[in-house]
């Protein structure tokens, strides 16, 4: 959901990203997450409810935990060979608008026309719908 297929697909922004963050001091980066958080909201077009509590998520985040997800996606090495190798099938629903992971086709099952990143929270019921679908398929 909303996400990459492939280490190949992260974009260069992110890894850039996530080295500067790295090097910030946590004060810093607790910050820049309550800015993140506002932005987001605005961006992804949040309700009043879902604007405060994307907010108290940012204020009661894991800074440790954030810094080592996004040191273990820039290492991640999954490449489409491995992919293609798994025996497990590999559904993919994406915001068509998704300004933090761009879509990546051909590989995602379905896409979301007017969806942004935040469409589990934006679009829950198709993103619902979709995985009912995948899962009675299996």
């Amino acid at each position: 959901i909303s996400s990459n297929r492939t280490s190949t697909t992260i974009s260069n922004g992110f890894r850039w990203q996530r080295r500067i963050g790295s090097r910030l001091p946590i004060p810093l980066i607790r910050a820049g997450l309550g800015f993140a958080s506002r932005l987001f909201a605005r961006r992804e077009k949040l309700n009043e409810a879902q604007a405060a509590r994307l907010s108290r998520m940012a204020q009661r985040a894991n800074i440790d935990e954030l810094l080592w997800g996004a040191a273990a996606i820039d290492r991640w090495q999954l490449g489409e060979a491995d992919v293609s190798n798994l025996e497990i099938p590999i559904h993919q629903i994406h915001g068509v608008g998704d300004w933090v992971i761009p879509i990546h086709q051909p590989h995602v099952t379905e896409s979301i026309s007017n969806g942004r990143h935040l469409i589990t929270w934006t679009h829950a019921d198709r993103v619902n719908v979709f995985l009912e679908s995948v899962l009675s398929s299996s």
